[in-house]
């Protein structure tokens, strides 16, 4: 089992040694990739185009692998328009999934799908930058917490996509658990391996105790003295919140 924790896009002496590839084809947003043999990247890694169109202007795609064709080829998808894009072009293999800015300093920022700011406002420290990734293969068995409920994920478990509630998410090392308090989010199944982004997520082993029950203690309290549907909703949400934190640290314990 592996757990990913990624940042945004790697610099660009970085990108160098990576795999390099070249579009083979391009229909609209969708790009079939060729690599070297031995080359080949994973499904959902994420590919960047780099370089000049005819006119000179600087062109920069992101793309997600979608599927592997064979033959050295993959099939991505672009996350931004394919205009001046060429077969030949080199395509960087960066060797990790999409990842995008979470937390409490995302809060009234305004992000495109790539998670780069588009407000003006600066950029976002990258350590806020969160992408998981779990291969079945390491793992024994995962109990994840989704708006339908809590569900269990073994190794060849069908593909599904699914919104990530506010609970805890548990994964089965042999004889061991790991566990973890997720705050809401996206998850998705395929190839034996599951993908998360996450709002915010903690181990409950790094959860400080006393400071998690003094904030469910207060959560407790705002609810007790909300005013008004808002005010009500977003007590609520405090609490689910500071009652998962407390929950992973007790699952542990």
């Amino acid at each position: 089992m592996r757990i990913n924790p990624t940042t945004s896009g790697p610099g660009v002496s970085t990108l160098e040694k990576k795999s390099l590839g070249r579009i083979a084809q391009i229909i609209g947003p969708v790009l079939d990739v060729a690599f070297p043999p031995g080359k080949m990247p994973n499904i959902y890694n994420a590919l960047l185009v780099k370089g000049r169109d005819t006119a000179g202007q600087q062109i920069n795609v992101t793309c997600e692998v979608q599927q592997l064709l064979g033959n050295n080829r993959v099939r991505a998808v672009a996350m931004s328009a394919t205009d001046g894009l060429m077969r030949g072009m080199e395509v960087i293999d960066t060797e990790a999934p999409l990842s995008v800015p979470v937390g409490g300093a995302t809060l009234g920022r305004i992000f495109n799908v790539l998670g780069e700011p588009i407000d003006n406002l600066g950029n976002i420290d990258e350590a806020t930058a969160k992408a998981m990734n779990l291969e079945m293969e390491r793992v024994k068995e995962i109990i994840l917490s989704t708006n339908s409920g809590q569900i269990g994920i073994l190794p060849n478990h069908a593909p599904i996509a699914t919104a990530v509630d506010i609970g805890i998410l548990r994964i089965r090392l042999n004889d061991q658990w790991l566990t973890m308090a997720l705050m809401g989010g996206f998850a998705r199944i395929s190839n034996n391996e599951i993908t998360i982004l996450v709002n915010d997520a903690e181990k409950g082993s790094d959860i400080d105790p006393q400071e998690a029950q003094q904030t469910l203690e207060i959560a407790e309290a705002n609810l007790r003295k909300a005013e008004g549907k808002r005010q009500t909703i977003e007590a609520n949400l405090a609490l689910r919140r500071a009652r998962t934190r407390v929950e992973a640290i007790n699952v542990i314990s």
